[in-house]
């Protein structure tokens, strides 16, 4: 079959490890599930469109090489797959299936049954992953849960095992063995033949775990005890939210969430130094930031715990990894409806080139700190004010993943070189049991000046050797369901559905594609998912003024070498800039000259999407953040001119954005005024309702007079709620505001109706936003959370005052309405 030639190699000169793209036959996009090796020249791959691809030559020294024959076909979805004397065992979605080549023509004759003996739903996320076999040929699965309410990410255990681990023997028999689970891409065996586990963040999974799994033990998530003993005898189902009372596994290590935050397979190096320095330590696949990490699991008084260092960055999608027999690293990419950094699919191939470059090769705790061995030996110990050591533990809750909670720095009080210059010893007096302890050492090199190849580690405290087991993952009080509304109330989303209608600057509406024959442009291709400034260099300027302390989220898409920057008060700019090898991040000034750098690291290149958000305060800039991950930590800037600073800049580029979100934080609010909520309002059969705690509900359709005219000069302030499909209206003579819109062809909350009609969704349904309506002298404007959204003059605003509900069995909350009078200011 036909492949294409192109081979990405990083040199061998400048690097000790290469990448190697393996080729995919033209047009096939390989969605890889599983790695195996049915001879020891031959790679076989499963795939999540239900194909298996026999690959021969593809561990040739030339990856092109490389001969593609499809095995087989119309599987179901293959998450795992090894290899047993020449077959395939392949696990698809709700089957263990054994595949043998009869003939020898690299086509698969037939396909057996092992075992189905798993619950499987209608749900999308039911996924099955694999496929470890120990050395009694048990085969081991990892079931996920189904994903759904109360939000889409919500794990629930509807049909057994899914949150499980079971273990298939080579008969077919199934037998639970762990439970505990969330999204469990990736098993493996350690080098002790200990079963391994990798999760997912989300609920339960403060972040990405790496388990040693215990046979019978609970992991972190509640929903799997539903198939458990306990629950099954009394029919109960576990509480989606209430932590249960059941002892917990500690995880051995926990990733940080800008290292990992879809974790898929590890694998142990057993290649005998073929691979490099780090025999029978882990490489695990990272798929969203695009990396694999290496890790390393110590046994502290017969507790799991150790350190994880980012390996190779941004190889692409990184699902499943697998040694092949010359002792190469292959790995297989993919990330449809899971994202993650491009390439999204395909087979990359990993070489050490033998040379041991200069790193960290083990981290072991000791009673006062750590032991950290290298694998060449350095020229001398680092002063102590070089060796940053910042510690942090998470919250153990039902919301999607926890913030590191209870953050610290400690002090290094003394770091002392072994006379070899093999081990550093680095004393920290006030280490804990229970944390995570990320450690950057600056400054180390060889005594010929060769740099430390990787400078921060995260370790993982379960225990220090003379002290118990302290849980990283604290056990708190759930917080309540609102919360997950309080994340998103007082956010505006300013391109939703009309992307250009709140902005000035002509910027380009395209598809959020690259060009695939030149990458530093986006392309020709119709689309609306994006705004980019390759036509223009105007500002793309936001309208109306935005008040201070606001924070800002928007979604940016760059090209090759392309960078952004969003305005800043006093002219000054934050910029993100695509590099090669990684990203820039950092504030300049009007005329250019940078202010501050942050970390770099977050940018997962050219093509994909990421979210930043940053605070803008009265006196400067606050943190930063790529993809919720801290990349500056905020500068003073002069923030008292009154020239409009909020917007994208159109000098630089080229850039693309959307999704663009403010959240101003200044109350405009004025005390006092005069209630137009009270409990008699007239209601009638069709529109009913009243006054509670939550202030007023109305339901139904209809129009309920307010006790209150405005007839020169005054202010309407409110909080309201409207549920999905509702549409209503605030009448103030003859003027209409719009409060709620219902259908898709209305004017949108904060319009004027018939004079200025928006069509950009400015509120979402179900979450409370802060309405004012400001009628001065005939002229009428709205602000939506602090924003004016909406300005005319020439309207008639004399006259009684309502609120009407066009749209029939869907309601709308009042949490307060008041009418102010006098100034408008």
């Amino acid at each position: 079959m036909m492949v294409s030639s192109i081979v990405v190699a990083v040199s061998l000169a400048s690097q000790p490890w290469v990448v190697e793209s393996i080729p995919s036959p033209e047009g096939e996009t390989v969605e890889v599930g599983g790695i195996a090796f049915p001879q020891t020249d031959v790679v076989a791959v499963s795939t999540r469109r239900g194909r298996v691809w026999w690959i021969d030559s593809a561990l040739d020294d030339d990856p092109a090489d490389a001969r593609w024959t499809r095995y087989a076909d119309g599987l179901y979805e293959g998450l795992g797959m090894t290899a047993e004397s020449g077959e395939l065992i392949v696990l698809q979605r709700g089957e263990l299936s054994r595949l043998r080549d009869v003939d020898g023509d690299r086509l698969v004759d037939d396909i057996d049954t092992i075992t189905q003996d798993w619950g499987l739903s209608e749900n999308y996320h039911e996924f099955a992953f694999g496929l470890p076999r120990d050395a009694t040929g048990h085969h081991f699965v990892s079931l996920n849960l189904g994903f759904m309410s109360p939000e889409w990410w919500h794990g629930l255990s509807v049909v057994p095992y899914r949150g499980w681990i079971l273990r298939v023997s080579p008969e077919g028999d199934v037998e639970p063995w762990a439970h505990g689970f969330r999204s469990p891409c990736g098993l493996g065996f350690d080098a002790k033949g200990r079963l391994l586990a990798t999760d997912n963040q989300g609920d339960w999974m403060p972040s990405s775990p790496i388990f040693v799994v215990e046979k019978g033990g609970f992991h972190g998530h509640p929903n799997s005890l539903r198939w458990t003993e306990a629950f099954q005898s009394t029919e109960h189902i576990p509480d989606n939210r209430e932590p249960p009372d059941v002892e917990r596994v500690p995880a051995a290590i926990w990733i940080p969430y800008d290292w990992s935050r879809s974790t898929g397979n590890l694998v142990t190096d057993t290649t005998g130094g073929r691979f490099g320095p780090f025999e029978d330590q882990l490489f695990v696949a990272e798929l969203t930031t695009g990396r694999v990490l290496r890790a390393d699991i110590e046994d502290v008084n017969g507790t799991p715990q150790g350190a994880v260092w980012p390996f190779i960055n941004r190889i692409g999608s990184v699902a499943r990894v697998a040694f092949a027999p010359d002792g190469s690293l292959v790995c297989g990419m993919t990330n449809r409806g899971w994202g993650g950094l491009a390439p999204g699919h395909g087979l990359k191939r990993i070489r050490w080139n033998g040379e041991t470059p200069l790193e960290m090769k083990h981290v072991r705790i000791t009673s006062d700190g750590f032991d950290i061995t290298f694998t060449k030996s350095v020229s001398q110990a680092p002063p102590v004010d070089e060796i940053d050591v910042r510690t942090y533990d998470y919250n153990w809750w039902w919301k999607y993943g926890s913030p590191e909670q209870r953050v610290s720095t400690l002090q290094v009080s003394s770091a002392r070189l072994s006379a070899d210059g093999m081990t550093l010893h680095v004393t920290i007096p006030e280490l804990q049991a229970g944390r995570v302890v990320r450690m950057r050492l600056s400054g180390i090199a060889t005594p010929e000046g060769e740099p430390l190849r990787t400078e921060e580690v995260a370790y993982t405290i379960n225990r220090l050797p003379e002290g118990p087991v302290r849980h990283v993952v604290r056990k708190v009080s759930p917080p309540p369901l609102e919360s997950m509304d309080e994340d998103e109330s007082g956010w505006l989303r300013l391109m939703w559905d009309d992307p250009t209608e709140l902005w000035s600057g002509n910027w380009r509406l395209t598809k959020d594609a690259l060009d695939p024959v030149n990458r530093s442009r986006f392309t020709d291709a119709a689309g609306n998912n994006v705004l980019v400034n390759d036509q223009t260099d105007h500002d793309l300027a936001l309208m109306s003024p935005v008040a201070l302390p606001v924070r800002v989220r928007a979604s940016v898409m760059l090209p090759q070498s392309g960078s952004i920057a969003f305005g800043l008060p006093g002219g000054n700019r934050l910029v993100c800039r695509d590099m090669p090898g990684g990203g820039w991040i950092g504030v300049q000034s009007a005329d250019g000259r940078d202010l501050l750098e942050g970390d770099g690291d977050a940018w997962r290149g050219p093509g994909q999407w990421q979210e930043m958000e940053f605070h803008v305060q009265e006196g400067g800039l606050g943190e930063v953040r790529l993809d919720g991950v801290r990349v500056l930590d905020g500068l003073e800037l002069d923030t008292a001119s009154s020239e409009p600073w909020f917007g994208v800049l159109g000098d630089v580029g080229p850039a693309g954005v959307a999704d663009i979100r403010v959240k101003i934080e200044a109350s405009s609010v004025r005390p006092g005024g005069t209630s137009l909520i009270s409990g008699s309002m007239p209601l009638t059969d069709a529109l009913w309702g009243g006054v509670g705690t939550e202030g007023l509900m109305l339901r139904g359709a209809g129009e309920v007079p307010l006790a209150a005219t405005c007839s020169d000069r005054c202010v309407i302030e409110g909080k309201i709620r409207f549920k999905s499909g509702t549409t209503a209206w605030l009448v103030v003579g003859g003027t209409r505001v719009a409060i709620a819109e219902g259908r898709a062809s209305e004017p949108t909350t904060g319009s004027v109706i018939g004079v200025v009609d928006l069509d950009v969704r400015l509120i979402p349904s179900d979450i409370w936003y802060d309405l004012e309506v400001f009628v001065d002298a005939g002229c009428v404007g709205v602000m939506l959370n602090g924003l004016l959204v909406a300005e005319e003059c020439n309207e008639s605003t004399d006259g009684p005052m309502a609120i009407v509900l066009q749209q029939g069995g869907v309601d709308i909350a009042f949490l307060n309405l008041n009418k102010q009078t006098g100034s408008t200011d």
